[in-house]
């Protein structure tokens, strides 16, 4: 996440004590038919819950209400489009205090640890039971707010990432040495490896700017 994502304002016992007057809040489009159905399962199931973006009948947030919004919401579940579960989303919900609940467990349990940082389900009804439950069970998700809340600050700023990124590649010359190859064919592989990918890219961006 980036640091406008959030409020540098918010701490761990902010989260844990002050109130929160928003129970849901799902920012995304929901034009797609791998997804509508379910979001409208969902907003069904909590019409007291913040729903928001292209397709939903409040339209868009105002970009400068975001921020204000999530600090103000306890849980925030993140449905995909692709597989998942790394859109951005799935860092800002926990950067700014909000309890998330993703999609695709599994994958989910390689970034967090599971009913301590996040919680994960595999089906819309899933999903729904677990809002429902930490909706009612307030101490709890708070403490898994807070949580992930610390484990989005300590491991997934730019700072962070950048620097495992960083360690990978230093990793990967380390190797090629080791292997009695050029460190210099691990930066052509590389190159290689871009160009073969660059068209697939493109149409990815292309993609997300349509549903933006």
């Amino acid at each position: 996440f980036h640091p406008n994502d959030c409020d540098a304002a918010l701490t761990k016992e902010k989260i844990l004590n002050a109130d929160r007057d928003t129970d849901i809040v799902l920012l995304c489009e929901r034009l797609t038919s791998r997804r509508d159905r379910r979001l409208d399962r969902l907003a069904c199931a909590f019409p007291q819950g913040a729903f928001f973006g292209k397709g939903w009948p409040k339209g868009f947030l105002p970009e400068e209400d975001r921020i204000c919004l999530y600090q103000r919401t306890k849980i925030g579940p993140n449905f995909h489009n692709s597989i998942g579960p790394v859109n951005s989303r799935t860092f800002i919900l926990p950067a700014n205090g909000v309890m998330q609940a993703c999609d695709n467990r599994s994958d989910l349990a390689e970034i967090f640890e599971l009913g301590k940082e996040v919680v994960g389900f595999n089906s819309v009804d899933e999903a729904i039971e677990l809002c429902r439950y930490y909706l009612s069970h307030d101490r709890e998700r708070r403490e898994i707010a807070a949580a992930g809340w610390v484990r989005v600050h300590r491991d997934y700023n730019e700072l962070a990432v950048f620097q495992r990124l960083v360690d990978s590649v230093n990793q990967m010359i380390v190797n090629r040495v080791a292997s009695g190859k050029s460190p210099d064919s691990a930066m052509i592989s590389t190159q290689i490896q871009r160009k073969k990918t660059a068209p697939r890219r493109l149409l990815d961006k292309l993609k997300r700017f349509r549903l933006s």
